[in-house]
């Protein structure tokens, strides 16, 4: 597999195996914990990259047995790290954001300035949640090293960015009192 075949799924994963051999479930509650908060990644999406990048001579298969069930890890190889050291070289990048909220607000003129109101809320009331969940694991980021906590530092400043728009927009689509 060239490195041109490779995307952002085979770099989470090598980024993720650069730090310790994982098995795929390890791989996916890591995720759960840290990445999810700006690049998600499911099941069906790391089992069978895991596949490719061992076909690929980028990760490797280590066995590991527990309590008599067959689990598998894998471990970064050194083409592998070579893959991943040169991704994280490159200065390009691609941006997505996808939000179902923001999708509802932009057409939510057809339901009325009420429903806009309540997906406001709903959209503040998220990323409140998201503050708070950052907040928790800070302290484990600081442990991750200084780029895993200047990442969560965006995080942060981002859901609070997020939060003090919904508190505008609240005040802006208030009835006028009498």
């Amino acid at each position: 597999m060239s490195e041109a075949l490779l995307n952002n799924t085979s770099h989470l994963i090598l980024g993720m195996l650069a730090s310790a051999p994982r098995s795929g479930y390890d791989i996916k509650a890591f995720a759960d914990h840290s990445t999810r908060f700006f690049w998600q990644i499911s099941y069906g999406q790391i089992y069978p990259e895991l596949k490719r990048l061992a076909a690929a001579g980028m990760a490797e298969l280590e066995p590991d047995p527990v309590g008599g069930r067959a689990r598998n890890r894998y471990r970064i190889t050194e083409l592998g790290r070579r893959a991943l050291v040169d991704w994280i070289a490159s200065s390009t990048g691609s941006f997505e954001m996808r939000d179902e909220i923001l999708l509802k607000l932009f057409f939510a003129d057809s339901a009325g300035e009420p429903a806009a109101l309540e997906l406001v809320r709903a959209m503040k009331t998220r990323h409140q949640a998201a503050l708070a969940q950052l907040q928790e694991i800070e302290v484990d980021a600081r442990r991750g090293g200084r780029c895993t906590l200047r990442v969560l530092r965006a995080g942060l400043k981002l859901h609070r960015a997020y939060v003090d728009l919904c508190e505008d927009l609240e005040r802006e689509m208030q009835p006028a009192s009498i």
